[in-house]
């Protein structure tokens, strides 16, 4: 059975290629399936999905910094939600990059 957290679970990981230990990034939905990942409302490793809903101030930052991210942790599955332009990218996760 999987979780969903809507903007309170952070997802830790490290970005070698930046020389950063503690990666902090707070997704506006994830869902995570395996629960042992789960402790003290923070997500230890990659969840499933992640899904951002862009907006003007942070839609640079949710395409860019935030996938860069996300690709390099293996997240499965990551949705860029577009409310304005009523639009939704869907990106699959393989050996780390999306397509």
């Amino acid at each position: 059975m999987c979780s969903a957290a809507i903007s309170k679970s952070f997802f830790l990981f490290e970005d070698e290629q930046k020389g950063t230990k503690n990666v902090t990034v707070l997704p506006d939905l994830s869902i995570i399936c395996d629960r042992t990942k789960l402790r003290q409302g923070r997500c230890y490793g990659a969840p499933d999905l992640v899904v951002e809903v862009l907006s003007p101030s942070t839609a640079r930052n949710d395409r860019l910094l935030k996938r860069h991210y996300y690709e390099k942790a293996g997240v499965r599955e990551y949705w860029l939600v577009d409310y304005q332009h009523q639009v939704m990218e869907n990106m699959f996760g393989n050996r780390g990059r999306f397509s």
